[in-house]
C-alpha cells in the first residue's frame, strides 16, 4: 500500500494495527480500525487531485472535515475510479440499503455479530483497489 502514495505514515501505522486484528480474527476491532482509515485514504485521493474536503460550519466561523457521504459524491472521485467500483464503494460503505458500514461504525449502530470476516474480507478488497490509484492522478484500473 505505501507504494500507492495514498497513505501517509500515521496511516499505515493504524492500517497495520487493523490488519494484525484481521488476522488474528478479531473482525471486530478489524473493521473498527481499517473503516474509517479507508474514509481518510479516499479523502486523500480527493485532495491530492485539487479538491477541498472540509465544509463551513453551519452558523459558526471555521471548517468542518466533510463527511464520508458528501465528498464521495464529488466529481473528481467519480471520475478517478471506473462507475462499477464507484458504486462498490458506495454500497459497502455509505449506501443505506446496502452494507453502510462506515456510518454504521461511525455512528455506533453495528453489532458484534454484524462485523464478520466476510465484512472484514470486503474492506481489505477496497483496499488492494485503492493500491491501483497513483498520486499523479493515473491510475491502473482504467
Amino acid at each position: 500500500m505505501a507504494a500507492s502514495d495514498l497513505f501517509d505514515a500515521d496511516n499505515l501505522t493504524i492500517i497495520q494495527v487493523g490488519l494484525e486484528r484481521f488476522f488474528v480474527g478479531d473482525y471486530v476491532s478489524a473493521l473498527h480500525i481499517l473503516v474509517p482509515q479507508y474514509e481518510d485514504s479516499l479523502r486523500s485521493i480527493v485532495e491530492q487531485g485539487g479538491q477541498g474536503v472540509v465544509s463551513p460550519r453551519r452558523g459558526e466561523a471555521g471548517w468542518n472535515v466533510q463527511a464520508f457521504g458528501e465528498f464521495f459524491k464529488s466529481e473528481l472521485l467519480k471520475s478517478s475510479m471506473p462507475k462499477d467500483m464507484w458504486h462498490y464503494i458506495r454500497i459497502v460503505m455509505v449506501e443505506q440499503t446496502g452494507w453502510n458500514l462506515r456510518n454504521r461504525i461511525a455512528h455506533g449502530l453495528i453489532s458484534p455479530q454484524d462485523c464478520t470476516e466476510t465484512e472484514a474480507v470486503t474492506v481489505l478488497h477496497l483496499y488492494l483497489l485503492l493500491t491501483l490509484f497513483r498520486n499523479e492522478g493515473q491510475n491502473d484500473i482504467d
